[in-house]
């Protein structure tokens, strides 16, 4: 059994406590899609570089059918400056927003907040990416999914929005 056979039954039951079901999607290759706003993040399990150390790649496709241009390339940059944990990026004619952690000594709470990040930045970034420069947005809803998390008096998820899209927030 390799290593990502022994950890993918936690990453999908911590996954599945993140979204409050006992039941996840998971595609063939591993890979669980969650719907989000106006992203689907992907979160999947990865040989490291030597195969040794396992991965847990959490990631969404902001936008797609987008072609590269200095002012894109220069936006994706300055957001990068201001994201915390994970990048943003152009490959593919498409716009990813991706992190990873070392799968082996992942615990519930770094899963649950890799998966809020990319899919903070991911609906915020979207949307403003796309307003701007255009492409296809990989689902519907957008900024109005990060203003709820925005006015909502839980101050944990006020700040992980705020890390996400890279705001300073009153508490």
């Amino acid at each position: 059994m390799t290593h990502l056979e022994i950890l993918q039954p936690f990453v999908e039951r911590t996954v599945g406590q993140y979204l409050g079901t006992t039941e996840v999607t998971v595609w063939k290759d591993g890979t669980i899609p969650i719907r989000s706003g106006s992203t689907i993040v992907n979160v999947r399990l990865l040989d490291g570089e030597d195969g040794s150390r396992p991965v847990l790649q959490v990631y969404c496709p902001m936008l797609s059918e987008i072609d590269a241009s200095p002012e894109l390339l220069t936006k994706l940059h300055e957001a990068n400056a201001d994201l915390t944990f994970v990048r943003a990026f152009w490959v593919d004619r498409q716009v990813i927003l991706a992190m990873e952690l070392l799968a082996e000594s992942l615990d519930r709470d770094q899963v649950a907040h890799a998966v809020s990040l990319v899919s903070l930045a991911g609906n915020f970034w979207d949307s403003e990416l796309n307003s701007t420069f255009g492409g296809r947005l990989s689902a519907a809803g957008g900024l109005a999914s990060l203003l709820l998390i925005l006015r909502r008096r839980d101050p944990a998820a006020r700040l992980a929005a705020a890390m996400a899209v890279g705001w300073v927030i009153a508490a």
